[in-house]
């Protein structure tokens, strides 16, 4: 199946063990009490990957290529760096503000030309960024990342996460 043809694509076809997985780790959600930042996330959260898995299908790792030091912190930096000059012009009046509502009778292209790259394009991108980042530590760090999760990650939400048992005292 090649990414251009989702639409066509029965729920049986998408069930796979990574899938079962996600899903699996998400059924302390059902569970939950409902917390206004937290629903957002679970909205977002698909929105991302998705972002993600198309913009590696065209630029394959480069965003680790050369390391934590020379591609994974610039990259961050970047896009830090983006958000904090649009969020500064916005400021001083020198880009308009993130439009909440399209002008009357403004085609999408016509809106898409006016919003440009906007500042959720680059929050999307920071947000993708740190996570693909907790990635990499988790690849290459295991033990520092295994002590993480046990530190902070509710037992309730380790279901197939293997965390090795503190070291004894």
């Amino acid at each position: 199946m090649n990414d251009s043809n989702f639409e066509d694509v029965k729920p049986s076809d998408v069930v796979t063990t990574d899938f079962a997985k996600i899903i699996e780790n998400l059924r302390w959600l059902k569970l939950a009490t409902p917390r206004t930042d937290n629903q957002a996330m679970q909205e977002i959260m698909p929105l991302l990957l998705a972002v993600q898995h198309d913009k590696e299908g065209s630029y394959g790792n480069s965003w680790r290529k050369h390391g934590e030091i020379r591609s994974i912190l610039p990259n961050i930096d970047r896009k830090y760096d983006r958000l904090s000059t649009i969020i500064e012009a916005e400021l001083d009046g020198s880009r308009p503000k993130l439009l909440n509502n399209r002008p009357s009778g403004m085609l999408d292209i016509q809106f898409d030309e006016l919003v440009g790259e906007s500042k959720i394009d680059a929050v999307a991108d920071l947000a993708n960024y740190a996570i693909l980042y907790m990635g990499w530590l988790k690849a290459n760090y295991p033990d520092a990342f295994n002590t993480w999760v046990r530190k902070n990650v509710p037992n309730y939400a380790r279901y197939n996460v293997k965390v090795s048992p503190p070291p004894l005292e």
